[in-house]
């Protein structure tokens, strides 16, 4: 006779990883009869993980919008890597 399996935690966050269960003979066979397995891998999140968002160095400024009464001047930043499974 053995226990229950007790679960492991995964391995891995994201990506794939795996959980192993293992349990205890409560009660040694007789007659040589053998144990059923005591550990059990699964595989488990297996889900892609995320990928931040990546942004390049800032560009430089841009003309000012008006050339008088105050105006308004930009600067951006590329997108080097999209954000993606979030």
């Amino acid at each position: 006779e053995v226990s229950d399996f007790k679960e492991g935690e995964c391995s891995a966050s994201c990506g794939g990883g795996y959980l192993e269960k293992t349990r205890t003979v409560l009660v040694h066979p007789v007659n040589g009869m053998a144990c059923p397995p005591l550990t059990l891998k699964e595989s488990c999140n297996t889900q892609a993980c995320p990928i931040d968002c990546v942004v390049g160095e800032w560009e430089g400024w841009s003309g000012c919008s008006a050339e008088c009464g105050g105006g308004v001047r930009e600067r951006m930043r590329p997108v080097v890597t999209q954000m993606q499974y979030n």
